[in-house]
């Protein structure tokens, strides 16, 4: 696919920035406690939701296997059903460090080891749940269509917590090539679009039904999604964007049927219609945090940037004109334009590059924390004047 090294460039800054606050946010759920805050704990579950999302995308396991781990403690906390105790927030920020570390070289992370944080986030989600339900996230269910070869595999955990607050879990066939690339779109694309009415449950690249030798190549590629969503089945195929025979309804015991075939087998209770909007999330804006190739520019930044251009454009057609009509003083005003011009435009430019001095402190909170633990003592680290900038380059020099 055109462009594929660009895409999973994109995905990668965009883990980069979902990341970039998530020490300061867990180490402020540590200090609220059972006293959450919603927001907060919901912008790092959307975090590590976003990073599984992509991954499953570009076939990154064991990120996807970590994010997801993740999530699941997350969402018991957002649920109350779990408390940010010191103890859960160092197996979360232990975790979030090594995505981070694997997000900086995703070749070499299907070789890293993460089985002791998978290991303590399992212990963490099994213990957040009722003696009955413990099984459940170690119980796998294998998902399969029309009787083929099995299509996903998840936790019953994972199962059931898809289907919460009365959603419909359907197996999505796409083809990255025609329902995608083709349609001048890409995978991240087509993630933010499905999330805005529903939750990303899996997904995966199905090679083994890319085609065999004596097909034409890259005619396919095929890419199964497991959604959750409130949209009924006469919807979803609109939402989702394909032909509802690439569309099946997973039903309680993990059978996948056809949604035409659902919609006939659909009882009275079920048909009734639910006016359903995109529940997609205002995001607060994440504290700054470690300096990457990415910069985060303020609007009226850019739209300053616009009206320079546009002046400049202005007087460079002022100096044509001037100089056409060997005009002497016109050409002396438009040049002083320019240069006024200029110099704004310079500084303009350089008004991108700064950035928040928070981000070289952010670092010392947790370093307070891990340290006033292991010394058993209250410790609280005031920074003052985090929004003073600085020029890019100095914030990485001192970082």
């Amino acid at each position: 696919m055109t462009g594929f090294d660009d895409i999973v460039t994109e995905y990668l800054a965009e883990c980069r920035e979902h990341l970039r606050g998530i020490e300061a946010d867990l180490l402020e759920m540590e200090q609220d406690g059972a006293e959450i805050d919603g927001e907060r704990v919901n912008r790092v579950f959307r975090a590590a939701h976003s990073i599984k999302g992509g991954a499953g995308f570009f076939n990154f396991h064991r990120i996807r296997d970590l994010a997801h781990r993740t999530e699941n403690v997350l969402d018991l906390i957002r649920s109350r059903r779990a408390v940010a105790t010191p103890e859960v927030v160092n197996v979360l920020l232990t975790a979030f460090d090594k995505l981070g570390a694997m997000i900086e070289d995703p070749a070499a992370a299907e070789q890293c080891d993460i089985a002791d944080s998978v290991r303590a986030l399992e212990t963490l989600a099994t213990s957040g749940l009722p003696a009955a339900e413990q099984h459940s996230v170690n119980r796998t269910i294998a998902l399969a269509a029309n009787g083929g070869p099995v299509r996903v595999t998840l936790t019953e955990f994972d199962f059931e917590a898809a289907r919460k607050s009365g959603r419909t879990v359907y197996l999505l066939e796409y083809d990255l090539l025609h329902d995608v690339h083709r349609r001048g779109l890409n995978p991240l694309d087509l993630l933010n679009r499905l999330t805005q009415y529903g939750v990303l449950v899996d997904s995966c690249l199905a090679v083994e039904r890319v085609g065999g030798l004596d097909e034409e190549a890259g005619s396919v590629l095929p890419l199964d999604v497991l959604y959750a969503t409130c949209l009924d089945t006469d919807l979803i195929g609109e939402a989702a964007g394909i032909a509802a025979e690439r569309i099946y309804k997973v039903r309680r015991d993990g059978a996948c049927v056809p949604i035409v075939e659902a919609a006939v087998e659909k009882t009275p209770a079920a048909a009734a219609q639910i006016e359903t909007k995109p529940h997609k999330e205002e995001s607060a804006p994440a504290p700054a945090g470690c300096v990457d190739s990415t910069v985060r520019l303020n609007v009226a930044v850019l739209d300053s940037l616009m009206n320079l251009a546009g002046e400049l454009v202005l007087s460079r057609n002022q100096l044509g004109e001037a100089v056409a009509r060997r005009d002497e003083a016109g050409i002396e005003t438009a040049s002083q334009a320019i240069s006024a011009v200029t110099s704004e435009v310079q500084q303009a430019v350089m008004r991108t590059r700064m950035q928040p001095v928070a981000s070289l402190f952010q670092k010392f909170h947790r370093s307070v924390r891990d340290m006033a633990q292991k010394l058993d003592k209250k410790v609280r680290l005031v920074a003052e004047a985090n929004e003073v900038e600085l020029d890019k380059t100095i914030i990485e020099g001192l970082s």
